[in-house]
């Protein structure tokens, strides 16, 4: 045990030191320090979990805080941001339909640091108790912008498996210091489509598994919070749009859902939040997302009355601007929660946070590709407010 933990030590100080060095600007012993750290916070990361076997796992548990989010009458808020990249986009890709493969066309490009500073101000303005970022480029970049003084200096513990995606996008979370608790990070990237040797995931469907500090680990969780990024619109061959496979994945979560609900005997409660890639706005319900109505889900706007569902463009967490055609504003972002977990808390609210002027006012939603760029993301961030029952 000794020699695979040193093994992984040695492994998680190069991803750290490796990881896109290409156009990151900082230095070794920066990334030096992080990871040194990272060990220290997450000393149990190991591979091949025989839990399940579908990817690593990280373990943090966190006796010294204060704030518990398990109990009867406990309160937490939850959002949910892509990102658009912390760093650096590592360039455009494009699918060639003929050999279904992803081509660069363009090269790196770094992200402006201030729409970095722009978007960890509006993580600690909402100050959540977990945040799940999709869009982020593996570990040093998210222990950078977790630790950073200009950034959520060291607010939040950060915890990413390495997921499948081929331009190194993966989806990451944030635990807040002060949560009295244990977390278990299942990843499933290597969930496979049926009998077949094919990850389902484009990325991965991580899972954080909450319990107690001190709760025994072979115990249901009391809450699970999955993070989710579906496969982007592009086309593949004979799959237009990449409708089917966004359906495969869905089907896979919830396949991964029941997976969770045998192996600990119990009816486990599960949010699913992320970029679902595709509308899910319950009053426009794309066809891929339908598996989930049928075993229960609901949206979080659903579930809470503070979001007003007449007025056009209120739920969008996205804007498209095709060089032909209208705008189109949709909501493709969500929180989905199971039916275990609406028997479990209260939706208080959830809501959209829209970006603000140099002088706090509301910047209406960009019509057109150039005004969108001047936002940190093509994004908005989500939240959502539970109360335990």
């Amino acid at each position: 045990m000794y020699k695979v933990r040193m093994t992984f030590q040695i492994i998680l100080l190069l991803s750290l030191l490796l990881s896109h060095s290409s156009f990151v600007s900082a230095s070794t012993t920066t990334c030096l320090t992080n990871s040194l750290r990272a060990l220290k916070v997450l000393p149990d990361r190991t591979k091949g979990v025989s839990k399940f076997g579908y990817g690593e796992m990280v373990t943090l548990s966190n006796p010294a805080g204060v704030k518990s989010i398990t109990k009867k009458g406990d309160k937490i808020r939850i959002v949910e941001y892509n990102m658009l990249n912390l760093e650096a986009s590592v360039g455009k890709h494009v699918r060639d339909l003929k050999s279904d493969k992803l081509k660069k066309v363009s090269s790196v490009v770094l992200k402006d640091p201030k729409k970095r500073v722009h978007q960890a101000n509006i993580i600690k303005k909402l100050n959540p108790d977990i945040a799940i970022l999709t869009e982020v480029e593996g570990v040093a970049p998210l222990y950078r912008f977790a630790e950073g003084e200009k950034y959520l200096n060291n607010g939040y513990y950060p915890l990413v498996v390495r997921g499948n995606d081929t331009r190194g996008i993966d989806i990451a979370f944030l635990i807040k210091k002060d949560l009295k608790i244990r977390v278990d990070l299942h990843s499933f990237k290597n969930f496979k489509k049926g009998s077949t040797n094919k990850n389902v995931f484009s990325r991965d469907f991580p899972v954080l598994e909450i319990r107690e500090v001190g709760a025994d680990k072979s115990s249901p969780p009391l809450l699970v919070v999955a993070g989710t990024h579906l496969k982007s619109r592009r086309s593949r061959k004979n799959d237009p749009f990449s409708n089917n496979l966004r359906e495969l994945q869905v089907e896979a979560s919830i396949k991964i859902q029941k997976l969770l609900d045998a192996h600990y005997k119990s009816k486990i409660p599960m949010v699913i939040g992320g970029d679902f890639n595709t509308n899910a706005d319950a009053l426009n319900y794309a066809k891929e997302l339908i598996p989930y109505k049928k075993v229960g889900y609901k949206d979080a706007f659903e579930l809470t009355k503070n979001h007003d569902v007449g007025k056009a463009g209120v739920r969008a967490t996205h804007t498209y601007h095709p060089k032909e055609g209208p705008t189109q504003a949709n909501q493709i972002d969500s929180f989905h929660l199971n039916s275990s977990l609406q028997e479990k808390v209260t939706v208080n609210q959830a809501g959209i946070y829209r970006y603000k002027d140099a002088s706090g006012n509301e910047i209406p939603l960009p019509k057109t590709y150039d005004e969108r760029s001047l936002n940190p993301s093509d994004h908005f961030p989500i939240w959502v407010d539970l109360t335990i029952e």
